[in-house]
């Protein structure tokens, strides 16, 4: 064993197990995508006030990561998640629900990432900062806006190779959300949140 760690130290190489940065890619599907508002508007030009809840539908996602993972200690972890379009499946407006029929508003968020994580020899737990770059199509003729927003990530992972990752990871950030059509407006804050199942190849 001492010849061996000799060895290792002359050649420049780590003698812990996964002690590097490692740089990998991800596929996934993210299963739904909630987003809760509530704030003011008007309808024919009376002041209105606005609760409702939007539900998608689940995308695939792909993107690019870079970890520190070393074993039985925490690490870091960095990333980009790119969301594709999901159509709207339902609305809940101040406690009633809506199905969405025919052509729909689309969301789309992109997920930057970095945090930490706790690995033990596969398992490790995630957690971390996220930052939600939002994309809103409105249906029809009207105009919609979503700003963007911070929030948190965390999940479970689990290393059942080498170089690859199985995944699972919630994610919620802020945003604001304006909407007009004519001389309706409304324009509500609050949070988008989602789940993605993930897997990860790391070079």
């Amino acid at each position: 064993m001492r010849l061996l760690a000799a060895v290792m130290m002359i050649l420049g190489l780590s003698t812990t197990a996964n002690a590097e940065w490692r740089y990998g890619v991800q596929i996934g599907y993210s299963p739904n995508y909630l987003a809760k508002l509530s704030g003011d508007g008007t309808v024919s030009g009376t002041p209105t006030d606005i609760d409702y809840d939007l539900e998608y539908k689940g995308a695939v996602e792909v993107g690019f990561n870079a970890w520190y993972a070393p074993q039985h200690s925490w690490g870091f972890i960095s990333g980009i998640s790119l969301g594709g379009e999901r159509d709207l499946d339902k609305m809940t407006l101040n406690g009633v629900t809506y199905s969405a029929t025919g052509s729909t508003s689309k969301f789309q968020t992109h997920f930057l990432y970095a945090g930490t994580l706790y690995r033990w020899e596969s398992f490790y737990l995630p957690l971390g900062l996220a930052y939600g770059i939002n994309k809103f199509t409105p249906a029809g003729t009207g105009d919609g806006e979503a700003t963007n927003g911070v929030g948190v990530l965390f999940g479970l992972g689990w290393f059942f190779a080498d170089n690859f990752v199985i995944e699972y990871i919630g994610r919620s950030t802020t945003t604001e959300l304006k909407l007009s059509s004519g001389t309706d407006t409304a324009k509500t804050k609050g949070a988008i949140g989602s789940a993605l199942l993930n897997l990860k190849y790391f070079f």
